[in-house]
């Protein structure tokens, strides 16, 4: 139960107030602007997973940690 609160989780791993417009992202983080990918099933509300979030996943090497690029998505 704890953890949902966000208590005993890595500070990366908690989930964010607001969209963090040009700022860092790591993959399990989620704000409440989440929006699913439509190519992910199940959808898990993590950052990694967010039309919004840039980890560049076209690439041959993803990104650690990803760009809130909120409000402009940048895969569907």
């Amino acid at each position: 139960m704890g953890t949902e609160l966000g208590i005993n989780r890595r500070a990366e791993d908690r989930p964010l107030k607001e969209p963090r417009v040009g700022g860092s992202v790591w993959p399990r983080q989620r704000c409440p602007a989440f929006t699913p990918r439509a190519a992910v099933l199940p959808v898990e509300k993590e950052c990694w997973y967010c039309k919004f979030a840039d980890f560049h996943l076209k690439e041959r090497i993803p990104l650690d940690v990803g760009i809130c690029c909120w409000p402009n998505k940048q895969m569907d």
